[in-house]
């Protein structure tokens, strides 16, 4: 279904770009993220460089429109990295997200910082992967951060990411 859904988003794109290039980028991004589930790397990693190349695009055209979605590919595609061993690429894609997270955040907190500790927690993880514990220990902190005052708006929706950013930062 999804490589159906894809093949029809590429057809309207080609007639109607305006209309349909958004609903093809994320046609991709739900493949890539499928085929990270299948553990399938090399066409997870196909399908992200090329909602990538869109979503720059997208953003670029309409940025309150599509930089979150952009943001949402670069951490995305920075866990693909992390399971691929590509660390360097994996550090890029979190550090472009995060400058675009973090934009987002101070226009629109209760949007966007969800996804900003989400982002941070990611390099966490990546710093520790390498071996850089001071720079996870600053990732961790900051996202802790944002998660205890995300918990204290709604706790039901950010407890568990409170404690997992609390173990990895009691792991180090």
């Amino acid at each position: 279904a999804l490589q159906e859904a894809l093949k029809l988003f590429r057809i309207l794109a080609k007639e109607n770009p305006v209309a349909f290039e958004a609903d093809l980028a994320m046609s991709l991004h739900n493949l890539g993220g499928y085929y990270i589930k299948i553990k399938n790397y090399e066409q997870a990693e196909a399908a992200y460089q090329e909602t990538l190349t869109l979503s720059r695009k997208l953003a670029n055209d309409n940025p309150p429109d599509f930089e979150a979605d952009l943001a949402l590919t670069l951490n995305n595609f920075g866990l693909l990295c992390i399971n691929t061993g590509e660390f360097k690429q994996a550090e890029t894609a979190f550090q472009e997200a995060l400058t675009i997270f973090r934009k987002l955040a101070i226009n629109n907190p209760a949007v966007f910082e969800d996804d900003l500790a989400k982002a941070i927690n990611n390099l966490g993880v990546l710093y520790v992967d390498i071996k850089e514990f001071k720079q996870a220990e600053t990732a961790f902190q900051e996202a802790l951060t944002l998660y205890r005052k995300l918990v204290n708006d709604n706790p039901d929706a950010f407890e568990a990411d409170l404690a997992h950013t609390l173990e990895y930062l009691g792991l180090l």
